[in-house]
């Protein structure tokens, strides 16, 4: 759920020494010692995992993610969990859509892999992304490593059975 800064809650905590900070207009920008850390100004935040938060920015649709090593991914046009493993401290893998494809990370910010377009993408057996090919008829896939290596591909059970094989 997001979270909006108010007139009574005026500056919130991150991470390191990044704070949120309202503006009288409802809107806030990231700080660290008073100084710009994000260009951006915002109207909500998400804390999305433990390990990072998604901003959504106020003058146009446009996401933000800050990783708890005080990096950035900025302008998603969407960012969401696509899988978690391990329970309550484990590890999430987050999707993040932009003009040219879908951005893979882990949620304490490690680039996973890229995938062009905007394809629909699913999970398997928490090793692999499957890309589904939207131009072949058919249920045709590739199959990616969460290092972004493509493992295997053609028909969705030919290609999951492949790559459930398929040893690094």
């Amino acid at each position: 759920m997001a979270k909006r800064l108010s007139k009574k809650n005026r500056r919130l905590d991150l991470f390191g020494r990044y704070y949120a900070e309202a503006t009288e207009d409802g809107t806030f920008f990231v700080r660290e010692n008073g100084i710009l850390k994000s260009p951006y100004e915002y109207v909500a935040l998400d804390m999305l995992t433990p390990y990072c938060y998604v901003f959504y920015r106020a003058h146009e649709p446009k996401e933000d993610i800050l990783f708890p090593d005080l990096s950035w991914f900025l302008g998603a046009i969407e960012v969401y969990e696509a899988a978690h493993f391990g329970g309550e401290t484990g590890i999430s893998i987050l999707a993040a859509l932009t003009e040219e494809g879908t951005n893979f990370f882990t949620d304490e910010g490690r680039e996973l892999a890229f995938v062009p377009g905007f394809p629909r993408i699913n999970i398997l057996d928490d090793r692999f992304l499957v890309v589904y090919d939207p131009d072949p008829p058919g249920p045709y896939v590739k199959v990616y490593n969460f290092l972004g290596d493509l493992v295997s591909e053609g028909i969705l059970w030919e290609a999951k059975r492949k790559a459930l094989d398929w040893k690094p």
